[in-house]
């Protein structure tokens, strides 16, 4: 009965978004909400059930696309060509659409009122406005039609030659151009000259209703208009079109009229006012044409209108003024077909969650509990309203459907005998006749607990109203009430129909439920109350909860539309059975024979270790070994797979387990056999039980350290699938837990090689969160730990909370100011001398900030300035290049990625100039410094999931190296050979660099649900140890006293990081961290070593890299810091016990 209570009980919980709004970033709906959402009908589904449409016409008396129509003006105008047009504007009303068609009919209609233009001046009319008519625009001042150009000067230029009967046919045409155009200011004025100058001529009706259109368009798409402005203009243009049908009560633009007043009160948030116009345009049976539009717009006004009274209101308050204080429920009561959509729009909204947020970062909650209170009470104030006017619901269909609607209202607040009687007082046969009164009596009756008479009451309403809109959403229910009576095979099947005889548990199953009628709204809402999320959430609750006892009967049934359908349960029941530890009921399910022998065969040693006189820590070690093994392939599918968990959660795949819990909490599954369910999926849980078996059986023997530590690593593992995992673990204190098992294992086992070795302990900052509302791993993957070599690091810039780290700009000169003085250097190369600009460089080197770019510019810039009699203008054209390449360096000041193609033509053009000789190697080394900073896309060994290569952003450093040989060798005596010596010296290391190669993969080829968890690594070369220590000694004999020395050791660090030598490695880093003279190379210095501490986190080589930081207090310093940072949250706690903090 859960399912049937969530129906009543969650229609009154707090909303925060709506069926007919939203747009908050908040969790993907379930169940919950989808159950209280009752089907509905649209408003145009509603009048397609209760109005007569006008009958199309085919009458071909007139028509604009027969040649012999258009020269019938040539002749002259008589009464029967008048009459002849008027037959075509009926016809083309009667098909709808068709507004330029409609445009020029009425004006060759107004032109054939006229006895005394010249049939030839009419004819030349008629074929230049069919020759450049614009399609019609439904106008917004941000989509103007294109005009296009001469065409406006055009008609000015013929209206101006033309007959004075004539004249404001031309005008007219040309205010249209104008206001089709965007320009609703000139189009108005000549629409005023029409009004002005001929206010009998036909075209005059036409002139003063599109007067009002252009006041229309101003008011509402005017920019930068005050409230009180628009409120002003608001109230003129509402004159202007009951001006119109006050001139002209029976005119051709009444309807349009009516629909434009409508218009203007749905803008200004009017809604009820809203609702009323268009109401007329439906009734207005000479205008066929506005039917369907006004439809449309009574829907929207009254999911306006209900968004904006359950809602407190919103920034659209400050333009448009404050919102209705309340539907007029009398009003729309006095309108059947208005009242029935209200109440079934009422019906169909239903409460998210109130915590949720809206894009902008505000709460809901107060919105929320406005909403509440409109949903408690919207229903109730609509039925007493169409009690009242019980005499306007004409007939017995209409008094059937506003009995339907008292008996929601009465259900909804509670009183289920209230709401049978009210549908007992239609007549035993009324439900027959009625589905509106049908599916209400059904409803009422699950709600009521009779779930004998409501199972043959859904039936009968499937039976009867095959074609009904509600159909899908009364299957859907009808599910709910054999799941209720535990008939959950059933339930089962019923639902799969409404998806095509499919379960959702295989990719591209995603697409629209199979109702019999489109229950999609005019304005693309959902009314169906069986949309595919609802059906497949309502599927997956039961295929991960319903027993499984319960669901193996459908595999009895031998239709073979449902073979696909036996075979997913199969193997659905097959994953349940195995994750309860049961292999011989998972045998049962299995398929093929190998796989079912496998099974009987576990099932038989299972047996057998869990007899007293069979158990061995061998044998349990091996049952856990089995599990390890098959990690994420004995358990995982079908119903965990990735792409099907998105499908069915809106994106949200890595959220599954607490969404699930909510859905089988709203069909009233028990939350501890839920949780049994979704934890048995995890074969590391089946191994811990192994794990703690061989532990008891065996307490001191070589397999107990060995099974205390793989339950230490599991306890991580488990937690780190997904935030439900993460908050099962939190709630269990398996995390903590993993501190007593780590004690025991010192203390008991000193000697094993895990206690020496691997073991640790984990946590995690708990404070302030809820279980499952979070989710924290590593910075490294759990499997690519273990990958021995280099990644590309993160700059966390950890080190700045350093003492003394503060300032990292020199002597905190200001920013701007110090980018303008090297903006300036160009004008002071060609104004200063060569020893005031030199004096000038050494300024700003002094004052450099921690940037390299900044630093080896001013460096660069100082070498140059020591080459002897150089033309000053090209020192200036250098600087500019120089600072051209400090622009488009990748972590410059000015952020932009540096453009190889732009930096070597201001080269190029640089060494074209007259007197560049001189300083031919330092243009020549911008091209190798070009190399070694621009970043370009490499491939990697390997392809990602769509079979693409894969690739890594990082520069050629082979070609670097190549360049910098080459650079050496023809310029033996460079001020700049230094320089490329270091850059050839880092191409050769850096070259061997592991990179890290960006590649996603699902689960369970990922580590985690949210398709983030993999990395992979790729080297492009191997590292050559013994040619890197040639290239440094190499370096060192021929500059004895390097220019360089900072760098130098930030690449000493990276050659022993590429060897492990990470006592080396450790030393280099902390010793470029702390030099103070090199502040450009902290953040390198500081990845460094925060790769380094990385490795603490990986099993196979902490007990190397620990030692090392715990006998030197500068390392521990560094990794207090690294920690205080929020690295290494799983180990942070054990490392702050091993710094002694």
């Amino acid at each position: 009965m859960a399912s049937l209570r969530l129906i009543v009980s969650f229609v009154f919980l707090p909303v925060c978004a709506w069926a007919t709004g939203g747009g908050y970033d908040a969790a993907p709906p379930v169940l919950p909400y989808y159950l209280a959402r009752l089907p509905a009908k649209s408003i145009g589904q509603i009048y397609q059930e209760t109005f007569s449409p006008v009958p199309r016409s085919d009458y071909d008396g007139f028509s604009l696309y027969r040649e012999s129509d258009t020269e019938a003006f040539a002749k002259g105008t008589s009464p029967e060509l008048t009459e002849r047009i008027a037959g075509a504007i009926r016809a083309r009303r009667s098909w709808g659409g068709g507004a330029s068609e409609l445009n020029l009919l009425q004006d060759f209609y107004d032109l054939s009122l006229s006895r005394t233009i010249p049939g030839p001046e009419m004819a030349a009319y008629v074929r230049w406005r069919k020759a450049n008519e614009v399609e019609s625009l439904s106008h917004s001042q941000w989509e103007p039609k294109l005009i296009p150009p001469g065409r406006i000067a055009e008609a000015m230029k013929l209206a101006e030659a033309s007959s004075p009967e004539m004249r404001p046919h031309w005008d007219y045409v040309v205010g249209a151009f104008y206001f089709k155009g965007g320009n609703d200011t000139d189009s108005e004025r000549y629409f005023d000259q029409v009004l002005a100058e001929a206010p009998q001529h036909p075209r005059a009706e036409a002139a003063l209703f599109m007067k009002a259109r252009c006041h229309f368009s101003q008011t509402v798409y005017g920019d930068r208009l005050t409230l009180q402005v628009k409120e002003a203009k608001r109230a003129e243009t509402e004159a202007l079109f009951k001006r119109y049908l006050k001139a002209y009560p029976k005119g051709r633009y009444r309807a349009d009229a009516l629909g434009w007043l409508g218009g203007l009160a749905y803008e200004f948030r009017h809604c009820s006012e809203a609702v009323g116009y268009f109401l007329h345009q439906t009734e207005d049976r000479d205008h066929p044409e506005d039917f369907a539009p006004a439809v449309t717009m009574i829907e929207k006004s009254l999911v306006r209108m209900s968004y904006r009274a359950n809602t407190t209101g919103g920034i659209d308050e400050e333009i448009y003024g404050a919102a209705e204080p309340s539907p007029d429920y009398d009003a729309l009561a006095s309108q059947p077909r208005v009242a029935l959509a209200v109440a079934y729009l009422i019906l169909n909204t239903a409460p998210k969650d109130p915590d949720s947020y809206r894009r902008d970062g505000t709460s809901l909650r107060q919105q929320a509990e406005g909403a509440e209170a409109w949903r408690q009470t919207a229903l109730a104030r609509l039925a007493k309203a169409v009690a009242a006017h019980r005499k306007d619901y004409v007939g017995e269909a209409w008094q059937d459907r506003s009995l339907a609607i008292l008996a929601y209202a009465a259900s909804d607040g509670g009183d289920q005998k209230q709401a049978l009687t009210l549908v007992a007082m239609a007549g035993k046969k009324a439900p027959a006749r009625s589905d509106d009164l049908a599916f209400a009596r059904a409803l009422i009756l699950h709600r009521a607990g009779d779930l004998e008479a409501a199972t043959q009451a859904w039936r009968d309403f499937l039976r009867a109203f095959p074609r009904s809109p509600l159909w899908g959403g009364a299957r859907l229910r009808y599910a709910l009430v054999l799941h209720d009576r535990k008939q959950d095979g059933e339930a089962l099947l019923e639902l799969a129909a409404l998806n095509g005889n499919r379960l959702p548990v295989r990719s591209g199953l995603g697409g629209t439920v199979t109702t019999p009628p489109a229950s999609v709204s005019q304005i693309g809402l959902d009314y169906s109350g069986a949309s595919y999320a609802e059906v497949a959430q309502a599927l997956d609750a039961l295929l991960n909860f319903a027993p499984i006892e319960s669901l193996e009967p459908v595999l009895q049934n031998t239709d073979p539309a449902l073979e696909n359908l036996r075979n997913d349960l199969c193997a659905v029941l097959r994953q349940r059975a195995l994750a309860r530890d049961d292999f011989r009921m998972a045998a049962r399910f299995e398929g093929y024979a190998g796989k079912r022998r496998e099974l009987e065969e576990r099932a038989a040693k299972q047996e057998h270790l869990t007899a007293k006189a069979g158990a061995t820590a061998s044998g349990a070690w091996e049952m856990a070994d089995w599990w390890r093994t098959r990690r994420k392939q004995a358990l995982p599918f079908p119903l965990d797979g990735t792409e099907c968990r998105g499908i069915l959660f809106d994106g949200e795949g890595a959220g599954a387990g607490s969404l699930r819990l909510q859905n089988g909490q709203a069909l009233g599954f028990p939350a501890a056999t839920m949780q049994a369910e979704l934890d048995g999926r995890e074969e590391l849980l089946h191994a811990v039980r192994w794990w703690r078996k061989t532990e008891e059986i065996d307490p001191k023997g070589e397999l107990t350290p060995k099974a205390l530590w793989a339950e230490i690593d599991a306890a991580r593992r488990i937690a780190s699938v997904s935030p439900y995992t993460l908050g099962r673990a939190v709630e269990n204190g398996s995390i903590e837990g993993t501190r007593p098992l780590y004690d025991r294992l010192l203390s008991l086992y000193p000697a094993s090689a895990e206690a020496k070795r691997a073991a640790v302990y984990w946590s995690l900052p708990l404070e302030g969160m809820k279980s499952g509302s979070f989710f924290v791993t590593s910075d490294v993957d759990l499997d690519s730990r273990r990958v021995n070599g280099r990644s590309t690091y993160t700059e966390t810039q950890w080190d700045l909370s350093r003492p003394g780290r503060d300032n990292r700009s020199g002597d905190g000169t200001d920013g701007k100011e110090y980018r303008r003085r090297l903006e300036a250097l160009p004008e002071k190369a060609l104004s200063l001398d060569a020893e005031a600009f030199q004096r000038e460089l050494k300024g700003l080197r002094e004052r450099a900030p921690a940037a390299f770019h900044e630093v080896n510019l001013l460096d660069d810039l100082l070498l140059l300035s020591r080459v002897p009699k150089l033309d000053r203008a090209i020192v200036a054209e250098y600087v500019r290049a120089r600072l051209l390449l400090l622009r488009r360096s990748d972590d410059g000041w000015y952020g932009e990625r540096l453009d190889a193609g732009t930096c070597l033509a201001a080269v190029d053009a640089l060494e074209a100039k007259k007197g560049a000789a001189p300083i031919r190697d330092f243009t020549a080394f911008l091209r190798l410094a070009i190399t070694a900073s621009v970043r370009i896309d490499l491939e990697a060994k390997g392809v990602d999931k769509n079979g693409a290569p894969l690739t890594y952003a990082g520069c050629d450093y082979p070609a670097l190296m190549r360049e910098a040989s080459a650079f050496l060798a023809a310029y033996p005596s460079s001020p700049k050979r230094e320089a490329a010596a270091l850059l050839r010296l880092r191409g050769l290391i850096l070259g061997s660099r592991l990179q890290q190669v960006g590649i996603d993969l699902a689960w369970p080829a990922g580590d985690h649900w949210d398709w983030t968890a993999s990395r992979r690594f790729w080297r492009a070369s191997p590292f050559d140890s013994p040619a890197v220590e040639a290239a440094f000694r190499d370096y060192e004999r021929e500059f004895p006293a390097p220019t360089f020395p900072n760098a130098l050791i930030s690449l000493r660090a990276e050659a022993a990081l590429s060897r492990q030598d990470w006592a080396g490695a450790l030393g280099y880093a902390d010793a470029l961290l702390r030099q103070e003279t090199a502040p450009e190379l902290w953040s390198e210095a500081a990845g460094q070593l925060g790769w380094i501490f990385d490795k603490l986190d990986d099993e196979a080589l902490r007990w190397q890299v620990l030692p090392l930081i715990l006998r030197n207090p500068a390392f521990k310093e560094d990794l207090t810091a690294y920690l205080a940072s929020g690295h290494l949250p799983w180990i942070k706690g054990y490392l702050k016990g091993k710094l002694g903090g």
